[in-house]
């Protein structure tokens, strides 16, 4: 059962480590020439380092705690909030810590709705993959359950004619 349980976090980490790899580090290498400076680098790892975090609070801990109980109100209430605190926290905060990019900016505030539009998005794009993942096991287990069912009941109808 051990063997099969890390089996399982290894196969999940090595997809989860290449789903990032792609989605923020193809994007980070295509535009590498661009960046022009460390401080332009570390701002798109920064957003994708949030990314990264409303995905796995979203799919680890509120689907689960919230949508998974019937909550669904609390839920995108909950969700929304941590979407607007992390990106206002992002680029307010922590940006100025890794580079001058918010005091270059002509209209900040416009920055941070663009933001909230991305984060709003893909956090979308994660419940909805999550839930699609859910359903899908949810479909394979019925599938499992009905197979299991039928074989006990024929072993069951076999036990009743041959008794001994």
């Amino acid at each position: 059962m051990f063997r099969r349980q890390s089996d399982f976090l290894l196969n999940r980490l090595t997809r989860n480590v290449l789903f990032w790899l792609l989605f923020a580090g193809l994007p980070i290498w295509l535009n590498w020439d661009n960046f022009g400076s460390k401080a332009n680098f570390y701002t798109d790892l920064l957003f994708y380092a949030k990314l990264a975090f409303l995905g796995y609070v979203n799919n680890l801990l509120l689907i689960p705690t919230l949508m998974d109980t019937g909550r669904v109100t609390a839920y995108f209430l909950i969700t929304s909030l941590m979407i607007v605190v992390v990106s206002w926290l992002g680029l307010f905060v922590l940006t100025p810590l890794v580079s001058d990019y918010t005091s270059r900016l002509n209209r900040p505030y416009m920055v941070y709705l663009y933001d909230l539009g991305d984060y709003f998005f893909f956090t979308g794009f994660f419940t909805g993959a999550a839930l699609l993942t859910r359903l899908v096991q949810s479909k394979q287990r019925s599938t499992q359950l009905a197979e299991l069912q039928k074989t006990t009941e024929l072993n069951f109808l076999k036990a009743q004619l041959n008794p001994h």
